[in-house]
């Protein structure tokens, strides 16, 4: 099963789920909920990327393969991430923890469940 990160407005749908990104040293974020995908056909796997990709507007969109993430840009750029991070954060470190993924890695994922914060990260 393919599990797909999608992007959702900031203002509407706060979800428990976070990507952080820096691009140009500026840091971005969205709320993201999870589009499981199940359907074995490359061709139809990127025919549904490129149209997530369009209707939310994103320049690429997250998707996590046999334990391996990767970053869909078009049919012919897919960057694969094999090494995963994850683990369980504090709150009192969280923005300690985000700055610091996002200055080695780029990109983190947040995971709230309940009281408590996890950190996913590809690299």
């Amino acid at each position: 099963m393919i599990k797909i990160l999608i992007p959702q407005n900031k203002g509407r749908n706060k979800t428990e789920l976070r990507g952080f990104w820096l691009d140009n040293n500026k840091i971005y974020y969205d709320y993201l909920t999870i589009q499981n995908y199940q359907d074995n056909n490359e061709q139809g796997l990127f025919t549904h990327l490129k149209g997530l990709k369009t209707f939310y507007r994103q320049e690429c969109i997250f998707f996590i393969e046999a334990g391996q993430g990767k970053i869909y840009y078009s049919r012919d750029k897919v960057i694969t991430l094999c090494n995963r991070i994850y683990s369980e954060v504090s709150r009192e470190n969280l923005k300690r923890e985000i700055k610091e993924a996002l200055r080695d890695y780029k990109g983190i994922t947040i995971y709230q469940e309940g009281k408590r914060y996890y950190k996913e990260i590809y690299y």
